[in-house]
Parts: C-alpha cells; sequence; structure tokens
C-alpha cells in the first residue's frame, strides 16, 4: 500500500468513524429527550400554555398519535408558551379515544379537534386559520405550524417570536431554500440550495418540518382563499404556503444565518414524504401546477434585484 493509498485509507475510515460517531450522538440525545418527555407527560400537572402572542398548530395520524403527546409536551415546556396549542385529525378519528398522553396534555390546555375535511398535510395549518377567521379573540395571533415527531428545544417558538416580522411582512422560519430559477423558469427542486442568511426574501422558501410563524393576517387570507391547494399541491403545502405569500408580497426569513436542526422523534417517517417530494418529483410536478405565469415573473424579477444589488 503506497503512501497515498494509505492515507486516502485512513482519511476515509475516520470520516465514516465521524458520521458513525455523530449518528450514535443523536440517536441517543433523541433517545434521552424522548424518556425526559415521557416522564413530564407523566407526572407534570403545570399548563402547557401562556401568554405568547401566538398559537401552535399541528397534525397527526394513524400510529403517530401514539406519540405526540412527546411533541406537545416538547412545545409546552419551552421558555414561551403559545396561547393555543391545537392538534388537528382528521375527521374519522374519534377523539374521545384517544392516547393517554394525549388525554393528559388535554387536561393541560392542549386542544384536539377534528378538521372540517380530509386535507392531507395542509391539516396542520388549514383548519385553524378558518378557526382564527371566525373567532374574534384569536384574530390577533401569529400561526406557528409544527411537525408530529420533531422534539422541539425549549428555544425554539421564542426564537421565532423574537423577531420583527415587519407589521406582519415577514414569514419567519428556522430552515429555509433557495428557489433556483433557469431561463427564466423555477428550476427542479433538487437543484435549490439552503438559504445561508437571515435576510429575508420571496425567493426564500420554508420548509415547514423545523417549525414556521406566519403573521395573523395572512393565516386570514389562507382562509379566505379555501381549500383551493388540493387541486394544485394536495401533497405539499410548503409550496402552496410560499406561492400564497408571493402572491401577496410577504417574504421569508430564516431565524438565524445557518438553519437550525431539532432532535427526530426514533422511529420517525419524518423523511418518507420529504423524500417522495424532493427526489421523486413530487414537489416538481406540484410547483408546475401552483405557480402561475405572473408567480414567476416575481420570483425572477427578485432573483435580478439581488444580483443587482450584489454588483
Amino acid at each position: 500500500m503506497t503512501r497515498s493509498t494509505r492515507t486516502d485509507f485512513f482519511g476515509q475510515n475516520r470520516y465514516t468513524i465521524s458520521r458513525v460517531g455523530a449518528r450514535l450522538r443523536s440517536i441517543i440525545g433523541s433517545a434521552y429527550l424522548e424518556v425526559t418527555l415521557t416522564l413530564r407527560s407523566v407526572f407534570s400537572r403545570g399548563s402547557l400554555l401562556g401568554d405568547a402572542g401566538a398559537i401552535v398548530s399541528l397534525t397527526s395520524h394513524g400510529k403517530r398519535l401514539r406519540r405526540v403527546h412527546k411533541v406537545v409536551e416538547a412545545i409546552g415546556r419551552g421558555t414561551a408558551k403559545p396561547r393555543q396549542i391545537v392538534l388537528w385529525v382528521d375527521p374519522e378519528v374519534d377523539i374521545t379515544r384517544l392516547s393517554a398522553g394525549l388525554h393528559r396534555a388535554q387536561a393541560r390546555g392542549l386542544r384536539v379537534m377534528n378538521s372540517h375535511g380530509n386535507f392531507g398535510p395542509h391539516t396542520k395549518y388549514f383548519p385553524e386559520t378558518l378557526e382564527m377567521k371566525t373567532h374574534s379573540e384569536l384574530q390577533h395571533l401569529d400561526l406557528v405550524t409544527a411537525d408530529d415527531d420533531i422534539l422541539y428545544t425549549r428555544d425554539w417558538l421564542s426564537s421565532l417570536l423574537q423577531i420583527d416580522n415587519e407589521g406582519g411582512s415577514l414569514i419567519i422560519c428556522h430552515r429555509a431554500h433557495r428557489i433556483s430559477m433557469i431561463n427564466g423558469d423555477i428550476a427542479p427542486y433538487r437543484y435549490w440550495r439552503r438559504v445561508e442568511s437571515s435576510s429575508p426574501s420571496v425567493l426564500n422558501f420554508a420548509t415547514g418540518v423545523m417549525g414556521v410563524r406566519y403573521p395573523a393576517a395572512f393565516a386570514w387570507t389562507l382562509a379566505g382563499t379555501g381549500p383551493e391547494f388540493l387541486a394544485v399541491c394536495p401533497h405539499a403545502d410548503d409550496v402552496w404556503l410560499h406561492a400564497m405569500a408571493l402572491r401577496n408580497g410577504l417574504r421569508i426569513r430564516q431565524v438565524e444565518e445557518r438553519a437550525r436542526e431539532f432532535p427526530v422523534m426514533l422511529g420517525s417517517q419524518q423523511f418518507s414524504l420529504v423524500s417522495k417530494n424532493a427526489f421523486d418529483g413530487g414537489n416538481d410536478r406540484q410547483i408546475v401546477a401552483t405557480y402561475t405565469a405572473h408567480d414567476t415573473k416575481l420570483l425572477e424579477q427578485a432573483l435580478r434585484s439581488d444580483r443587482s444589488s450584489e454588483e
């Protein structure tokens, strides 16, 4: 074995060992956090709610309903506690026969509601926008969406809320991608890159998995538009939410220059839909169906403006 070959061999193995070590640390960290949240769910009697000016909305289904109380517990132990936490489930789910963990969470402030239809991933936010529009006591609160298998850290909500949303003109997220353009058209999703800036832009595309904060007025807009998403992007809620933001003049800002990543629940299928949409062309088909020629023109104008400012 030559010296260069030995260098390559040991270098590659050190890289592999490093990745394996990082994965093991992640698994151990998630396992410890799940145990902590389970114990908190069993023994805590304190309210999950507080006075932060936001509603946290999420959805869950099937076997995930047995474990989603851990996510609720993670949100409710944060340094900022939302005014409401609402779990939306499909119409056919019997909310009187939920897991013991969810019943305990309900006793401490969680609301569990049947949605008004089967909206797929859009159930995370759409039924709650209808509630916000029809109940005056909710109309001044921002809407924050969460996923049902991410174990959010204590500063998750507070860091979303501490960013000035400039009078409701910004959507704040923990992770975003940058939309790429090719010859005036939206490039395939696989060519988009992660945002590495905290500057707002309509070219930033919020990825909902790590949590997104939407201004109250934008939630009303979504409610008024209705379930039009079912015709164009039924399996890509992030696509619809970005297109609606673009049409209503809202820009997207990532909280930090680098995206935040929160622990994923062990055994999660979190990235199955992500993989289908991102790598099997699901996002691309739904993007083509959703974005109009005018939408694309707005994105192209934003891209040209960004290039001009960099020169």
